[in-house]
């Protein structure tokens, strides 16, 4: 039986894209270098679908033999504790984010031309420095790192140094930088999506025709449109507003959502929009979870994971 992935191609240089997009810079706390038990495995196992093409995130049953071996090249290199089993599921994202730190470059979790290259290169040529936010965050009021954040809260600690840089820096972008709304949009990521971009696991048919509110006027628009990302981006005007306020074609592409530079943009700049981010700034907590999920859903989770979060920040004394 046929097996078929999902493809996009190559991201081409939009012209409205921000430059920081495809930026890095250098580290002053690299990542710790994988341990290598076992040799790279054969290159031709790599053939990761054509040269033009792009692996990412895919719906729960898509398997694939080119993301089987992805996967059996970042266990072999120390990123992949999970399984072997050809889906591109959020647990291989994260895998394939925090191989691109190591690797020096921007962790979307999408394989594309660069990191295809870095796969190929051979252990003894590792860069000097691992992929850092390329704006200052030390702006940011929050004493914890991303290893105290998911210990504080019961998280994998994975998940949150794969995507906690890329959140820092979107927050630093948008201006978010106090206290008191980091906490609630830190307790609010990781109550949503773990701190990892997601892709809805219901096909999205429950939206098809509902134009009010999510703005699908087209036939598919509800599975094409479903929700993505740290806080599940749903619908097309929701996909066409964000993506022309930051500068991104969501709304022709809306698998960028899925990438992790383009989802923390996407999550904060929604976050400041809704009146999470005010509401957090005047310690209205269940103002700013019914912000997010309209109204007491999920409130007690978020506040537990702020209690954790605070504690955490006065034990630093901080």
């Amino acid at each position: 039986m046929k097996t078929t992935i999902l493809r996009i191609g190559i991201l081409p240089p939009f012209p409205n894209w921000p430059t920081w997009a495809v930026g890095t810079t250098v580290p002053s706390a690299p990542l710790p270098a994988p341990v290598l038990s076992t040799p790279l495995p054969d290159r031709d196992r790599l053939a990761l679908a054509n040269p033009g093409s792009t692996l990412h995130l895919t719906d729960r049953g898509v398997h694939s033999p080119e993301v089987k071996a992805l996967q059996q090249c970042l266990k072999e290199l120390g990123f992949h504790p999970g399984g072997v089993d050809g889906y591109f599921g959020p647990e291989t994202t994260v895998s394939v984010q925090l191989f691109q730190q190591a690797r020096g470059l921007l962790p979307t979790g999408f394989i594309d031309a660069r990191t295809r290259t870095e796969l190929d290169r051979p252990v003894g040529e590792l860069p000097a420095t691992a992929w850092r936010p390329s704006v200052d965050v030390t702006k940011l009021d929050f004493p914890l790192t991303a290893d105290q954040i998911a210990d504080a809260v019961g998280a994998p600690r994975r998940n949150v140094r794969a995507n906690w840089p890329l959140l820092q820096e979107a927050c630093a972008r948008l201006g978010v930088t106090d206290r008191q709304a980091l906490l609630v949009l830190v307790a609010i990521s990781l109550r949503e999506s773990g701190m990892r971009p997601i892709l809805e696991y219901a096909s999205g048919e429950a939206y098809e025709g509902r134009v009010r509110g999510l703005g699908n006027d087209r036939p598919g628009d509800g599975p094409r449109y479903k929700g993505r990302g740290y806080i599940q981006l749903t619908g097309r005007a929701n996909y066409r507003h964000y993506g022309q306020k930051l500068g991104f074609p969501l709304e022709k592409d809306p698998d960028l959502a899925l990438r992790g530079d383009v989802a923390a943009l996407v999550a904060v700049q929604y976050w400041q929009d809704r009146g999470v981010v005010s509401a957090a700034r005047r310690g209205d907590w269940r103002s700013a979870n019914r912000a997010v999920a309209g109204d007491d859903t999920g409130y007690t989770v978020m506040m537990k994971n702020l209690a954790r979060l605070q504690a955490a920040i006065a034990r630093q004394g901080r």
